[in-house]
């Protein structure tokens, strides 16, 4: 990008996008694999931060995020929803066949989607669904949505265009968060929308 003069402009949207550390996901418990796994994200992470140098500008979905970084052009761009897709939805409602609850975000160790299974029975015996929407990010998560390992009311839905997203959420009985504290999460201000 540098050699053909194209400024490079980071938005970021997570703490860990503005920190030399990034949030240490994994716990004692977890076991060695994911602890020596998540000690190399760390350690990548870190290796990373001197990237930003090159970065023209910095679009910070939060106010908080400013100044963070060693990139002197920043500016606040807050959310912003497309309320014409609004329109849309509402006409198009997500066909279903049973109720369900939906959980929507890239399904990653700081989303916490280990929590989900232990959601999953309870549904079950009011026969709701849970769908998962989202991208896989990476294995261990991934492991989680395995048949054996959740009940057959869990439905990992993977990722989806954003008025198919916009409808599942509308259509759902509840919307379930799981993330750890990371600002202010899309799919609430997208739910609130509806």
């Amino acid at each position: 990008l540098a050699a053909h003069a194209i400024p490079l402009v980071l938005a970021t949207a997570h703490v860990d996008d503005v920190s030399r550390w990034p949030m240490w996901d994994a716990t004692l418990r977890s076991g060695p694999r994911p602890l020596v796994a998540e000690l190399r994200r760390v350690v990548q992470h870190r290796r990373t931060w001197s990237a930003l140098r090159h970065v023209a500008g910095v679009a910070a979905q939060r106010e908080d995020f400013l100044g963070r970084t060693p990139v002197r052009r920043e500016r606040l761009v807050r959310n912003v929803f497309d309320a014409s897709l609004l329109e849309q939805v509402v006409d198009d409602a997500w066909a279903w066949p049973r109720p369900y609850v939906a959980w929507v975000g890239n399904v990653k160790p700081r989303k916490r989607p280990e929590e989900l299974q232990r959601l999953a029975g309870p549904l079950a015996e009011h026969g709701v669904d849970l769908l998962v929407v989202g991208a896989m990010t990476d294995r261990r998560s991934a492991d989680l949505f395995r048949p054996a390992a959740v009940g057959p009311n869990v439905h990992a839905l993977g990722g989806r265009r954003l008025d198919e997203v916009l409808a599942i959420v509308a259509g759902a009985r509840a919307l379930i968060v799981t993330a750890r504290e990371e600002g202010f999460s899309n799919v609430l201000v997208q739910a609130w929308w509806q």
